[in-house]
């Protein structure tokens, strides 16, 4: 059986989905890591036990069958595009992008808004909110940090709410 993610054919069966309500088959790429898990079926396309799941074919997820040559599956795709990169591991980006879609009239405390950017401490994200593109969406009262939207930020600036 190929790997979905890198074409390999050195793969392993490594345990059945019990809990499942459909028995499913686990499989690894011993090249790079991938798991992937298929419905098995018998000849007849029904379900078949557990117990008898090393026998008939094997349908993916999609229910493409993955016996016999490769499969294409409809709307896969490799890779990921830059965007879907910085979405996932750019913190800068991540932090950015929550920050230019907050709400105007709308206060969050600095640990709030780390946990709206699902960052944690260790990600580096003082040493980014620190910097000064981020000042407009921050204010501080009583060594409180408080993110907003910039009009918001400003209007309790001028007020001398937040400094």
């Amino acid at each position: 059986m190929k790997c979905k993610s890198c074409g390999s054919s050195n793969t392993v069966k490594n345990g059945l989905d019990a809990r499942a309500k459909t028995p499913t088959q686990k499989v690894k790429c011993k090249d790079c890591g991938f798991e992937s898990r298929y419905i098995l079926v018998d000849e007849k396309g029904n379900d078949e036990s557990i117990s008898g799941a090393v026998s008939g074919k094997e349908l993916d997820l999609t229910g493409a069958a993955v016996v016999g040559p490769e499969v294409k599956l409809p709307g896969a795709k490799l890779g990921i595009t830059e965007a879907e990169l910085r979405r996932k591991h750019d913190a800068s980006f991540i932090i950015l992008t929550a920050a230019e879609g907050l709400k105007e009239g709308v206060y969050l405390t600095d640990y709030e808004f780390m946990q709206l950017c699902k960052l944690n401490a260790n990600a580096g994200y003082r040493r980014i909110t620190d910097q000064d593109q981020f000042d407009k969406y921050r204010g501080r009262a009583q060594k409180i940090i408080y993110w907003s939207h910039p009009k918001s930020i400003e209007k309790m600036k001028s007020q001398g709410v937040l400094n």
